[in-house]
């Protein structure tokens, strides 16, 4: 049996390297139209990002706020998906670091 599970994941490295290079064409795609917006317009493009920056911040401090429900309220009901509760968290550092050109250089009244 695992000489079949590494025969299949060994079949599946080409596919997978094919699909990580246009992951990081299509991310360098958006890298770069997202420098051509913020020259463009700067106005649009920090509400874009502040829109942008809104949605993916939801997910981690979800993901927290449920865990630390579960953490304060005690009992089983958790467990099975605390380890996927603590891996959504994970990207917080990375959005504080997001976060700083709102902060600093985004358009404040």
């Amino acid at each position: 049996m695992n000489e079949s599970i590494t025969q299949q994941s060994a079949a599946l490295h080409p596919y997978l390297d094919n699909l990580q290079r246009r992951a990081l064409i299509v991310g360098l795609v958006g890298l770069a139209a997202t420098a051509v917006g913020c020259f463009t317009d700067v106005e649009q493009f920090f509400r874009s990002y502040l829109l942008a920056f809104t949605f993916w911040i939801g997910l981690p401090l979800g993901s927290l706020g449920i865990l630390m429900i579960h953490h304060v309220g005690g009992g089983t009901w958790g467990f099975s998906v605390r380890r996927l509760l603590e891996a959504g968290h994970g990207p917080l550092p990375l959005l504080f670091l997001l976060s700083r050109p709102i902060h600093f250089v985004g358009l404040h009244d």
